[in-house]
Formats: structure tokens, sequence, C-alpha cells
């Protein structure tokens, strides 16, 4: 189970709002959003490719 981050005003679990999907040099963009609080969080992540 894939963890989200805690939004840092109510400490609730923000939720993923936009993924940007990146290539095999860039990293993907994930956005996550706390409608409660109006507040929005972009993280790069690199996702392991599956060895052939």
């Amino acid at each position: 189970m894939e963890k989200y981050p805690l939004c840092p005003n109510c400490v609730k679990p923000m939720t993923l709002a936009r993924v940007i999907p990146g290539s095999v040099k860039l990293l993907s963009l994930n956005t996550f959003g706390c409608e409660r609080c109006n507040v929005w969080l972009t993280e790069a992540v690199q996702y392991d490719l599956p060895a052939r």
C-alpha cells in the first residue's frame, strides 16, 4: 500500500490529485492536495522499471 504525505496543517493524509508521467530519464511528478486546508504538494518520484 502506498503511503500519501500528511498535510502540514491538519496532519491528515493528502489525496493524490495528479500524476505527470516521466520518461526513461525524467522523474514522474505526483501532486497531492488537502481540500480541507487548500494545501498542495508536488514531489518527484522515480519508479523502478521491471528487469527484463
